[in-house]
């Protein structure tokens, strides 16, 4: 009772308070520090605004989006020297809570220029202390939704990129500067979902850039890995086993021919199916080399294993004429001692179909395994080796934007 006396009494009678001192509440020496002040205009001399920036969460709706929302919030510490005061006795110097204050108070309003969405203005959220020397220290929160960008042609083992460009809305550069108060960017107790950040990097804009903006601009970049796990089991392990079990049809009799042709087709329509599915989840474009290479091949060792069958199958059910003549000329010129390996090679044709069929048929089943054996060992150090691991090579690449 005796408090909202004195409430209404400094309400009533505010030339009591004298100059304006922090020996009552925060409300009215803010309400008398505020006469006559002109929330349009920034501080009168010293224009630098210090950033610093946590990110709160950071989320992606699917494993191969490159869309990711962000919830972040943006410390601002700045001087406006209309806003000091006397301390009066207070032994332990504390801020004032401004946030009934908010729309009286001039603050910088940083837009993110990457974001998708409208942001909201709404102050619910955001804090303001004002200390005696005038400091400001401004914390607001933003939610972002960003568009990354990433090197598609080595995708999945790539590592999309978040670039964030703020800048001061209604400023240009000679009225308002930013800049990063420290380069750390604290993500200790940041809550992600489908977003694994790896490397950032927090720097001012390029000259050029704040020409295009005309005011200046802070910019960051993060660097995310992937979950490759997801893609073993959804890409790499599903096509070893497709391709794998196309081969298992040259181990059947050539004589089951319908036995064959079902695993061979079967195999080729689910890996169709699968890696269609799969890319309707990707961007629209045609630099997938990492993925459009392990595709192809793929589909080429299932194709070619189905072709394997109908070759042999044409040569078992279709003896050539005169082979029974050529099966004698070829036994009585293999007991010849001077023939050549060429001449080995042309007598081999010679034999009957069925026997070439045959041959053929033993011959892939150790090639296709041992071909596409090595291709896998290729692909993997290639792609999974060089650039699964080099965050390097894709951090150059962008900070090459930014620096």
């Amino acid at each position: 009772m005796r408090n909202r006396f004195l409430n209404v009494f400094l309400v009533i009678f505010p030339s009591c308070l004298g100059d304006c001192v922090q020996d009552s509440i925060d409300v009215l020496v803010l309400d008398c520090i505020l006469e006559g002040y002109d929330v349009s205009k920034g501080p009168e001399t010293d224009s630098l605004v210090n950033v610093s920036m946590f990110v709160e969460s950071i989320a992606s709706s699917e494993e191969t989006s490159l869309d990711y929302s962000f919830r972040i919030q943006l410390i601002h510490h700045y001087i406006d020297e209309r806003l000091q005061y006397d301390p009066g006795n207070n032994s332990v110097l504390q801020g004032l809570n401004a946030w009934y204050h908010l729309h009286r108070i001039w603050r910088p309003f940083v837009l993110v220029i990457e974001n998708r969405n409208i942001l909201d203005f709404n102050p619910a959220d955001d804090t303001m202390r004002v200390w005696p020397t005038g400091l400001v220290e401004y914390t607001r929160s933003l939610d972002l939704d960003l568009s990354c960008r990433t090197l598609l042609d080595v995708f999945p083992f790539d590592f999309p990129v978040c670039m964030m460009t703020m800048t001061v809305s209604g400023f240009s550069e000679n009225d308002v500067k930013l800049n990063w108060t420290d380069k750390d960017l604290p993500m200790m107790s940041t809550f992600f979902y489908n977003a694994y950040p790896v490397r950032y990097t927090l720097s001012a804009c390029r000259p050029e850039e704040v020409d295009v903006y005309n005011a200046t601009c802070l910019k960051s970049m993060i660097l995310f890995t992937r979950d490759r796990g997801s893609y073993w089991v959804t890409v790499f392990i599903p096509g070893f086993i497709l391709v794998t079990s196309s081969f298992m049809a040259f181990w059947v009799s050539i004589r089951c021919v319908p036995p064959r042709a079902m695993i061979g087709m079967t195999n080729r329509l689910t890996f169709l199916s699968a890696a269609s599915s799969f890319r309707n989840q990707l961007p629209m474009v045609s630099n997938l080399e990492a993925l459009n290479i392990w595709d192809s091949v793929s589909i080429l060792f299932i194709y070619v294993s189905l072709l394997e069958l109908i070759i042999v199958d044409h040569l078992q059910r279709h003896p050539r004429d005169g082979q029974e003549t050529d099966s004698e000329f070829r036994r009585r010129e293999l007991q010849r001692a001077d023939l050549t390996h060429w001449d080995r090679f042309c007598l081999y044709f010679r034999k009957p179909n069925a026997e070439i069929g045959a041959d053929i048929d033993a011959w892939c089943r150790g090639v296709f395994p041992v071909l596409y054996f090595f291709f896998i060992i290729g692909y993997f150090i290639t792609f999974h080796g060089h650039y699964g691991y080099n965050t390097d090579y894709t951090y150059d690449t962008f900070e090459a934007l930014i620096s």
